[in-house]
């Protein structure tokens, strides 16, 4: 088969004038054949992952260009003008789309004027999407589809398996005394009626909900914020239907109502047919809501697209989990917790609580205060309750999501942050994390996050959903901008950039063009802003996407090549990462949201992966390196540790006594986490940490970071004549040669003489924005060093590329 699809693609362009219909249609057979085997070859993205192919490198493929996140008004497009957007995406040197459909951005009238609009998950919908990739397959282009309309998960097939929360109702009351009478009653939560002036993202708040849990505690300081509380009591025992009779002891006492109902959260503006409220999120903590989803999007899709899974259509992409709750909750929560931690949550359940609950839009303005405190018990609660949610997130959603689509040819796409378990763990589930530049406005610290676990667990492929942030003009961003943007995500170690995005062209029946985030977002509060990129033909840098897509596929080609090489694996010791949308509204600039370690690792010209606590623990030292998972390092670094399992530190130890470099800022901890029998392991924790004082290298402040991990021998693969790295970088290791991207992320020029702290017989710098070498391979130093003259405008890169 290999030589006869090396001889179709060398002789099926020579047509002999006059064939006749015979010949012509022997050639079309031929033609055919052709693009069967040019089809194969070209969409597998792991095809000699080991090498770095020069040729490649100057003419990639399309599976290492850039992808069009592709807005569709639900249904309602035309294969004339499908044909003639994706022409547009392949002659503008993109290599696919990711296809969205939903009805952001229209308003009724649209609707209804229009049914086609609410159609997805129908035969015609997937008829249109079979039709857009027939198109791509003929130009050479792949799709990835969004699985289901818009985000979060859900849909109107999702029935039992709805997203629930826990609400709290309180009454104070004094003793000695008899409490007799109606236990508090369900109450609106606070959160919801600020969502409902910011947007349409839920149904009426009805009241509906069962009782879990009636419990009360003592009031210790009601000034303190949070409120303290001291003995905490369950009164199911004197409780008749919903009438209390308790004898309440002497003091000051608060009464909790606990109950669980469904969010009533809906999909953001889908395009799925019927009413806008019946589209719910599924509950992420119970198997039920994907199940549904599955069976309500997923099996139809698999069954109508059947001829280009696993060709055409690869992927499947879950976008970013905005969620909301007073406090996520699923039924059963209660006896799960007790199985994995040991103990009754009941009595502590108003230690978790939050004044405006846990909603992922609040949350990106700024943290929920918590309501109650237990002095060191609220915090110790927490982290169980956390890592009780965390798990069932993983195993109830998450895995079962990439179970399925394996078993049917389809790989999952998945933006993992916003959800309610760690973020590295869930990246690393999946066959591609995703990152974005909106999130926590897309600093080198959150892009890192989901890089990291790709390296860890093996992953070639990550993504990021990128040119996206908070702006006034959508179509404001300059070249200079999308250089800087696609540079720090390639130097975070991204090598897949979605491009957010095209609107399909549409126009609403007042007359404008869609553009599903145009107009004021939230016009109820006055707030007047949208988001980039509205990417068509009248975008200014329009005419730079060609090159721009060159240079980004030349990068994501060389940095997907091999395996990925840090020096350092950071601890990241929480689970979640703060948002902080509203950084990207500033503009762009250098080191933009970068932390004070981060931006000492960048000065020194350390690279890093973060690592999380289970990934950690399971580290082993071999051959003077530390091995987790996939990767190795030659170093670990550890900062703002609080607890630690006896299991964490003593592979610290064992870390340590192997003769690998270990560096503490901030100290190490005394405590386990957990309360209960969980959290029982403080005393043997605190006589680790006591041994390993004398194992590890404290720092008190960031920046004596490079100065400690250069005398320990971990130093940057680029040395610089005052020290002071001015690159970022990232790098690949192959059988033969070493791969470092060098980004500018500066505002000014740089012309740098350096030098290479890397071995070989020869190095050259590659020109990613012409494909070609820049001058003469380089001259070693009396010490066996290359020397290197580099020279990088802002916001620009180059590859230095050392062969052995």
């Amino acid at each position: 088969m290999k030589k006869i699809c090396f001889w179709v693609r060398k002789n099926s362009w020579t047509v002999i004038p006059g064939m006749g219909w015979m010949g012509a249609a022997v050639f079309l057979a031929v033609m055919s054949l052709f693009l069967s085997c040019g089809e194969k070859k070209s969409l597998d993205p792991d095809r000699d992952p080991g090498i770095f192919d020069p040729a490649v490198w100057r003419t990639p493929p399309p599976e290492f260009r850039p992808h069009f996140r592709w807005w569709w008004p639900g249904g309602s497009v035309e294969e004339n003008e499908l044909r003639r957007e994706l022409m547009l995406f392949r002659d503008q040197g993109f290599g696919g789309v990711e296809i969205q459909p939903f009805a952001y951005g229209l308003a009724q009238a649209d609707l209804i004027s229009d049914p086609e609009i609410k159609t997805v998950g129908t035969d015609s919908f997937f008829e249109k999407v079979g039709a857009a990739c027939r198109i791509a397959r003929e130009l050479g282009l792949t799709v990835d589809l969004t699985f289901g309309s818009s985000w979060s998960s859900g849909g109107p097939f999702i029935r039992k398996g709805r997203e629930r929360q826990l609400l709290i109702s309180t009454q104070e009351v004094t003793g000695p005394s008899v409490f007799a009478g109606d236990i508090p009653p369900v109450k609106k939560p606070k959160y919801q009626g600020i969502l409902e002036l910011m947007m349409n993202a839920m149904a009426p708040f009805t009241g509906e909900a069962e009782p879990v849990a009636l419990t009360a505690a003592r009031v210790i300081d009601r000034n303190r914020v949070p409120v303290e509380i001291g003995e905490m009591v369950d009164l199911s025992d004197y409780l008749s239907g919903s009438n209390l009779s308790w004898p309440v002891p002497a003091g000051e006492w608060i009464v909790f109502a606990f109950y669980e109902n469904e969010t009533g959260q809906l999909v953001m503006n889908p395009a799925y047919p019927g009413e806008h409220s019946e589209s719910v999120i599924l509950d992420h903590l119970d198997r039920t809501g994907v199940d549904e989803l599955i069976a309500g999007f997923g099996e139809p899709m698999v069954s109508r697209l059947k001829d280009y899974i696993g060709g055409t259509l690869k992927n499947i992409f879950v976008d970013s989990f905005e969620l909301v709750g007073e406090l996520p909750w699923t039924t059963g929560f209660g006896e799960k917790f007790f199985s994995s931690r040991g103990y009754n949550l009941e009595p502590y359940l108003p230690l978790l609580f939050r004044e405006y609950g846990e909603v992922k839009w609040l949350e990106a303005v700024g943290p929920s205060r918590t309501i109650f405190s237990a002095g060191e018990i609220a915090g110790r609660v927490r982290e169980d309750y956390e890592e009780v949610r965390g798990q069932l997130f993983r195993d109830e959603y998450i895995r079962p999501l990439v179970e399925w689509a394996h078993e049917n040819g389809l790989r999952v796409r998945l933006q993992n942050h916003g959800g309610f378990e760690d973020f590295l763990e869930g990246y690393a589930l999946v066959d591609i994390p995703e990152s974005e530049g909106l999130y926590a406005g897309g600093s080198y610290d959150f892009l890192k996050l989901a890089s990291s676990a790709a390296h860890t667990g093996g992953k070639r492929y990550v993504s990021s959903e990128s040119f996206v942030a908070l702006v006034e003009d959508p179509q404001g961003l300059t070249r200079d901008d999308f250089y800087l943007l696609a540079g720090r995500a390639l130097s975070a170690g991204i090598n897949k950039i979605i491009h957010h995005g095209f609107p399909y062209l549409y126009y609403r029946q007042d007359g404008s063009r869609w553009y599903p985030f145009a107009g004021a977002y939230a016009p109820t509060l006055g707030m007047s802003f949208t988001f980039s990129s509205f990417s068509d033909e009248d975008h200014p840098v329009w005419p730079d996407f060609p090159g721009l897509n060159t240079y980004i596929a030349r990068l994501a080609y060389a940095f997907s090549r091999g395996e990925p090489r840090s020096e350092i694996a950071w601890l990241y010791p929480e689970r979640v990462f703060p948002d902080l949308v509203a950084t990207s509204y500033q503009g762009f600039s250098a080191g933009q949201g970068d932390s004070p370690v981060t931006a000492a690792l960048k000065a020194a010209g350390l690279t890093f992966d973060r690592v999380n606590r289970q990934s950690l623990t399971a580290a082993k030292a071999a051959n003077g390196r530390l091995k987790i998972g996939a990767a190795d390092y030659s170093a670990l670094l550890i900062t703002d540790l609080r607890a630690a399992s006896p299991e964490l530190l003593e592979t610290v130890e064992a870390v340590a006594r192997a003769g690998i470099t270990v560096v503490v800022l901030g100290g190490l901890p005394l405590r386990a986490p957990g309360f209960g029998p969980a959290g029982s392991g403080d005393l043997e924790v605190a006589a680790i940490a006591e041994r390993l004082a004398g194992e590890v290298t404290g720092v008190a402040q960031p920046d004596e970071l490079g100065k400690v991990f250069s005398a320990a021998g971990v130093s940057s693969p680029v040395l610089t004549a005052d020290g002071k790295v001015p690159f970022l970088f990232n790098r690949r290791v192959l059988p033969g040669g070493e791969l470092l991207l060098l980004f500018n992320e500066g505002d000014h020029d740089l012309d740098e003489s350096i030098k290479l702290n890397v071995p070989g017989v020869k190095a050259t710098i590659l020109d990613p924005q012409t494909g070609r070498v820049n001058g003469e391979p380089a001259k070693k130093d009396s010490a066996g060093r290359f020397s290197l003259e580099v020279t990088l405008p802002s916001r620009r890169a180059v590859v230095v590329w050392v062969e052995r």
